[in-house]
């Protein structure tokens, strides 16, 4: 009787080391999905951001445990969405470290600050005294992390106050001084990430994004669409 229970549990462990081995590719693929979408995201963003305001944004994760260079993905998911912890987590050994935001408009004038996540940059906005009556030349020179941040994270600081449910009664871009030009420099972006993102970034309403995209007979944006993008 005994040998039959120990045939019973040698036929049931291969078994059930298979389904184990199953559920973990399924986790490792789910991951490696989502922070190839997160990463695909924040890199059209700043893609965006850079043709709209000249300005190149470029996030920086090397782990100071094992070295890794983490992918803009991997350092937004290593995010634990905390607003007094500034750190993200290495996917391979584990370590926690704050990354970096590498910002400018020259290799040669390229300032490296703290990258906060989006919901530290929220919070940080929210506690400042006065912010929301600062112009952006102002926030850029006396809060530069807060300022580099929330634009990498929303596009523009009048996105990011919305987040706060405030509105923010500066312009950043001048539509005047820009004419018609930034409507050329979003077309590229129209369908390959949704309206209220391109808008966000070129501080206009929604509806004139998705105009301007169904006049030229672009399909609106679906995750789904873009999941093999990398």
């Amino acid at each position: 009787m005994s040998g039959l229970r120990l045939g019973h549990r040698l036929n049931w462990e291969p078994r059930l080391e298979q389904g184990l081995s199953l559920k973990q590719e399924m986790r490792l693929k789910l991951r490696q999905s989502l922070e190839a979408r997160l990463g695909m995201q924040l890199s059209l963003r700043l893609e965006l951001i850079d043709s709209l305001r000249g300005e190149k944004y470029e996030p920086k994760g090397k782990c100071p445990g094992c070295e890794y260079r983490m992918s803009n993905g991997e350092i937004i998911r290593g995010f634990n969405q905390d607003p007094t912890d500034y750190t993200t987590g290495c996917p391979r050994c584990k370590t926690r470290f704050e990354p970096k935001l590498v910002y400018g408009m020259t290799a040669a004038g390229r300032v490296e600050i703290p990258f906060f996540c989006s919901t530290q940059v929220l919070a940080q906005m929210a506690n400042t005294v006065g912010l929301i009556r600062m112009s952006p030349d102002r926030i850029r020179n006396e809060y530069m992390t807060i300022y580099h941040s929330a634009i990498a994270h929303y596009g523009s600081l009048k996105a990011a106050f919305v987040k706060l449910g405030r509105e923010y009664p500066f312009v950043e871009r001048d539509p005047k001084k820009d004419k018609e030009d930034w409507k050329k420099k979003i077309i590229p972006f129209l369908g390959r990430m949704p309206d209220t993102v391109v808008a966000d970034c070129a501080e206009v309403s929604v509806s004139v994004i998705r105009r301007m995209r169904k006049d030229r007979k672009i399909r609106c944006y679906r995750a789904r669409d873009h999941a093999d993008d990398n």
